[in-house]
């Protein structure tokens, strides 16, 4: 095994460790609305910037941006050849610290790495 195969076996515990990592379950929806992931196949790394501060005032907002990295692998055997492209929505429901979903529409172009991470910048668009 090379050090590229190395690596992205490695991100099954660095991206999809739900128990002693940063894993959290998303939902992926295609722009014709078919939702994928929904039994818990989909386990991404997550940062969602909840809040942010106007730089000009200082005053605290409620943000509306995310990232999430998912293994190019996993995604690819949920969705398929067809993968997410700027439209798409994601769900975020991480339920250990809330039960707030947020569902989020991925707003640039996906970055696909050599590592095999889809890293995908999401803006919200509804919270529920």
């Amino acid at each position: 095994m090379n050090l590229v195969e190395q690596a992205e076996a490695d991100l099954s515990f660095t991206l999809e460790d739900k128990t002693s990592g940063f894993g959290v379950s998303v939902v992926l929806i295609d722009l014709s609305g078919t939702r994928y992931g929904e039994d818990d196949e989909l386990i991404v790394q997550s940062t969602d910037i909840g809040f942010g501060i106007d730089p000009q005032t200082g005053v605290l907002l409620e943000g509306g941006t995310a990232e999430i990295n998912i293994r190019l692998s996993t995604l690819i055997s949920v969705v398929g050849a067809t993968l997410p492209v700027k439209g798409w929505k994601v769900e975020i429901n991480n339920k250990d610290t809330e039960n707030i979903t947020r569902t989020f529409e991925l707003r640039d172009k996906p970055i696909d790495t050599k590592l095999g991470i889809f890293k995908m910048t999401l803006t919200l668009v509804e919270k529920t």
